[in-house]
């Protein structure tokens, strides 16, 4: 599989969430108060710091936004598979979770 990336806007972020952008710009190697707007993450990089700072961006907005069936089934997918892959090295075949994130991602950020 090639790279997936997730493009994240980051006005869209809730205000409680700036704290988690800023890590996940620093992990990308950006300035944390940069101007940029636009984040991209490779997704296929299951554990990297990277993908792991858009968790803790995504975590931050379930936690502090209104939650459907929709997004807490695709945290509990993301979960399954990260613990798959951490652990064992596979879930379900796959080397990453990169589909898993992008379902959790889209709940929030289309």
């Amino acid at each position: 599989m090639g790279t997936v990336t997730a493009q994240l806007q980051t006005g869209a972020v809730h205000q409680r969430c700036e704290k988690t952008v800023k890590e996940l710009r620093r992990a990308l190697g950006l300035s944390p108060t940069g101007a940029d707007v636009l984040l991209q993450v490779d997704l296929t990089q299951t554990g990297s710091k990277e993908s792991n700072a858009l968790i803790k961006v995504l975590r931050c907005q379930h936690k502090n936004t209104p939650k459907d069936e929709q997004s807490g089934s695709e945290l509990a997918r993301h979960d399954e598979c990260f613990r798959g892959v951490m652990g064992v090295g596979v879930f379900n075949g796959k080397k990453d979770c990169a589909q898993e994130l992008m379902g959790w991602f889209k709940c929030y950020f289309g």
